[in-house]
């Protein structure tokens, strides 16, 4: 899921999806968090089906490196990824697109 807003918490953002499995919140080190947590990008929502399992990771607006905060961190990290062609995992590539235009640029 992209494009969620800063200061978010897991209980809002479940409320975006239906699912008849089980659902389980992670932080992005695999550590099982509480609904009431605010989301950062690299988290993750588990669903557990009888056989299988799905992952729905989320990536927050801005939030770059992940750490849940939105500062000039986010933007080194950004400037990291786009110039310098950092390899991050797509969630984190998403969370740089901060005009919602799917254009990722630093001017």
């Amino acid at each position: 899921m992209k494009n969620l807003k800063i200061n978010d918490s897991f209980y809002n953002v479940r409320k975006l999806f239906e699912t008849s499995g089980n659902v389980s919140v992670y932080d992005k080190y695999h550590t099982t968090v509480s609904m009431d947590n605010k989301i950062k990008t690299g988290d993750y929502f588990s669903v557990d089906f009888t056989e299988y399992k799905r992952f729905i990771y989320l990536s927050v607006l801005g939030d770059v490196n992940g750490n849940g905060d939105v500062n000039n961190d986010d933007f080194n990290k950004a400037y990291s990824i786009l110039r310098k062609n950092e390899e991050v995992e797509e969630v984190y590539y998403l969370a740089t697109d901060t005009t919602k235009d799917d254009k990722l640029k630093i001017n």
